[in-house]
Order: structure tokens, then sequence, then C-alpha cells
């Protein structure tokens, strides 16, 4: 019994496992330009957008904004997969941010991210 566990673990891991590696060697293949535009349009993997272009030594201050305007958005998915990105390779604005809450309305989240650049600019 418990080696068939194993065995079905181990088999039902490996279409997560292959699919990681296509979509990292997908990613490292990509140039700088096709990632900025993915950032937008694929959301769902930004952390791993920017995990990429970071290993690449790109400036990733200059995707924040990207980022914050996922933070923006009037989807709920797209301010939830943005705050887990921003918290991750944006600490300080994160920080900012404490009590921002993907889940508040995006009127609410907009607001927020408002007033903390408005604060930074001023």
């Amino acid at each position: 019994m418990l080696a068939g566990w194993v065995v079905g673990y181990w088999v039902g891991g490996l279409p997560s496992f292959f699919v990681g590696r296509y979509l990292n060697n997908d990613l490292r293949r990509a140039d700088p330009a096709s990632l900025r535009q993915r950032l937008k349009a694929e959301y769902y993997i930004s952390h791993l957008i920017l995990a990429e272009l970071g290993r690449r030594g790109e400036d990733l201050a200059r995707y924040e904004e990207p980022i914050l305007q996922l933070l923006r958005s009037e989807s709920g998915d797209q301010r939830r997969h943005g705050w887990a990105s921003l918290r991750y390779f944006y600490p300080t604005r994160a920080e900012a941010l404490a009590d921002y809450k993907h889940e508040a309305s995006a009127e609410e989240c907009r607001r927020q991210v408002e007033e903390v650049l408005t604060r930074s600019a001023g």
C-alpha cells in the first residue's frame, strides 16, 4: 500500500515537473522586450518573469509600475498576483502598503495605492 502511494505521488507529480521545466526554458529563451510585454499579459506568472529578468541582471525598479498597475486592476485575480509579486520583489513598497487587501473593492485598492504613491512622491 505504501509503495502504491509513493509511486502514485511520483507519477502524479510528473506533469507539474515537465510543465515547470517547459515554462522555465520558455522564459529563459525569451528576449527582454518579450518578457516586458508578457509581464502585463501573463500577470499570473509575473513572479516568474520578474525572477528571470532579475537573473539576467535587469534593474527591476523599472518593472514596479506594471506591478502597481495590477494592484489597481478591476480584477481581483490580477490584484492578488500583483500583490504577491510586489511583496517578494518590492518589499519596501509592500511595507508602505501594509494595509492593502487585494480582496477589497477595486476602488478601495486604487485609493490605497494612489495614497501611498502620493505620499512617496511628496
